[in-house]
């Protein structure tokens, strides 16, 4: 049995905050490191490989965490946040993107070139995949099973989110600007919900 929010120093505990950083770092090369791979008919479909390489993202994290943390796969649902209340999310999801969505509506034109596939994995699928990833596991690991201070926690995963979002950007003003935006801002938000989760409130 895993020890809940153990000493940093402890071995086991080491071990997790190791396998976190190796399979962000694993992340943040991993569409890299497998499209060549993706060769093939089969790989024409619109979104697979980015599928695939997002839940590869998914599998290498939980199966470190299982190995360095020494628990059952089952355990890794709880620790993902899955299991909570989803109202006070849903509220607080709708309460920050509302606006931004309804001041897009009123100073853009709505794009005519997205299908219901763009919207469901750009809008659903990745994001939900990354969030398990980068807050559901990385920084819940890190604070219960690894013994971290809440921030250094969320501040780690949010460096290695907006490190991902780097192939975003053609120029490197676009690049720096998308790394800050996508890792500062996924900071903040995780402050305010992660803050408001018994299991991982700050420290």
């Amino acid at each position: 049995m895993t020890p809940e929010k153990p000493s940093f120093t402890h071995p086991r505990a080491l071990l997790v905050a190791g396998a976190v950083a190796a399979a962000l770092l694993y992340s943040t090369f991993s569409g890299a490191l497998l499209r060549p791979l993706m060769t093939g008919p089969v790989f024409q479909t619109p979104y697979l490989g980015a599928a695939l390489i997002n839940l590869s993202d998914l599998v290498v994290m939980a199966v470190l965490l299982c190995l360095a943390a020494r628990v059952e796969p089952g355990r890794l649902i709880g620790l993902s946040g899955l299991t909570l209340p989803i109202r006070k999310p849903l509220l607080w999801a709708a309460i920050l993107f509302v606006p931004s969505l309804a001041t897009a509506a009123i100073l853009t034109e709505p794009a005519t070139n997205y299908s219901a596939l763009d919207l469901f994995w750009q809008g659903a699928g990745f994001p939900v995949i990354e969030e398990v990833v980068y807050r559901g596991l990385a920084v819940a690991a890190l604070v219960r099973w690894a013994g971290w201070r809440w921030l250094p926690a969320s501040l780690l995963a949010a460096a290695f989110f907006g490190a991902v979002h780097m192939g975003q950007g053609s120029e490197a003003i676009e690049v720096a600007g998308i790394v800050a935006i996508t890792g500062v801002g996924a900071a903040i938000i995780l402050t305010f919900v992660m803050a408001r989760r018994p299991d991982t409130a700050p420290r």
